[in-house]
């Protein structure tokens, strides 16, 4: 049998390792990027078959610039079937008191990083009309951030927001080629992406925003209770993977509906008031 080659990023824990796990077990031929070797021996452990990993730390330019190599050695030049743009990290809090240092790190990691090993693992994806390579696919994991604008979640929405657009570019400029590219939008997932991102302390105490940031914590808190198991999202990569022609989006939550209508239907104003009144709610509550 011949296992066709699937590049996955960030497959520590999450989505990643989910996916690296039933893509396996479905005969792909898998490669996974991880920070630490002893992840990758871990999860190589747990998968000892048709996987292998690599490490990529994508906040640093070289270990970027020398992925599309690495894959290269691995596949032995067999070309790549799929690309899962998959590591990403969630950054909060009010843009006025953001540094450039930490937009630019989250935007490094979650729009760059992908622009950078996209195009160079396009080579071993058919893309070029003298490539003896078939053409591939791509699937980037977006978020519902990407269609819906959260206060004090700027950092995050506005890279995936970034993500959205680049990928329709990519997707119409690759067309040509047979190259395919989907964006998976996923709500609240039963992953360690907050825990491991949103700090523990408050960041903003003694700010205008100390109290509003303490209340949002306690959403995400709430919303992670309620969130869909990771399985939903790699039996649904798994099912657009055998898509002779899959959407161009798929929208994962447990209402795409109230979502759709979100962000495509209720005027500004209206979503602009709903926050309002909340976060006044929450600062009169403190000043009481």
């Amino acid at each position: 049998m011949e296992y066709k080659n699937v590049v996955i990023t960030g497959v520590s824990t999450g989505i990643g390792r989910e996916l690296c796990i039933k893509l396996c077990r479905a005969g792909y031929s898998v490669i996974g990027t991880v920070r630490d070797p002893a992840q990758g021996e871990q999860l190589k452990k747990a998968i000892p078959d048709h996987f292998e990993y690599v490490l990529l730390d994508l906040l640093d330019h070289d270990s970027v610039t020398g992925f599309g190599q690495k894959i290269k050695e691995k596949t032995k030049e067999e070309g790549v079937f799929c690309l899962i743009n998959n590591a990403g990290v969630a950054m909060g809090g009010p843009l006025m008191l953001l540094s450039y240092e930490e937009l630019h790190q989250q935007m490094k990691i979650n729009f760059y990083s992908v622009f950078s090993i996209t195009n160079a693992l396009l080579p071993l994806m058919g893309a070029g009309f003298d490539t003896r390579h078939e053409p591939g696919m791509i699937i980037n994991i977006s978020s519902v951030s990407g269609i819906f604008n959260s206060p004090f979640l700027g950092p995050y929405c506005i890279s995936k927001h970034a993500l959205e657009s680049m990928s329709d570019i990519y997707r119409r400029e690759l067309a040509v080629f047979g190259i395919k590219l989907v964006l998976i939008q996923p709500g609240p997932i039963k992953t360690p992406i907050w825990e491991k991102s949103v700090p523990k302390h408050n960041p903003y105490k003694n700010t205008d925003f100390e109290a509003v940031y303490d209340a949002l914590g306690k959403e995400i808190e709430d919303s992670e209770k309620n969130a869909l198991p990771v399985e939903c999202i790699s039996k649904l990569v798994l099912r657009v993977m055998q898509k002779k022609n899959p959407a161009t989006r798929y929208l994962v939550t447990k209402n795409n509906l109230i979502m759709k209508f979100l962000s495509h239907c209720m005027p500004d104003k209206w979503m602009d008031r709903i926050f309002f009144n909340k976060f006044k709610k929450v600062l009169g509550q403190v000043r009481n």
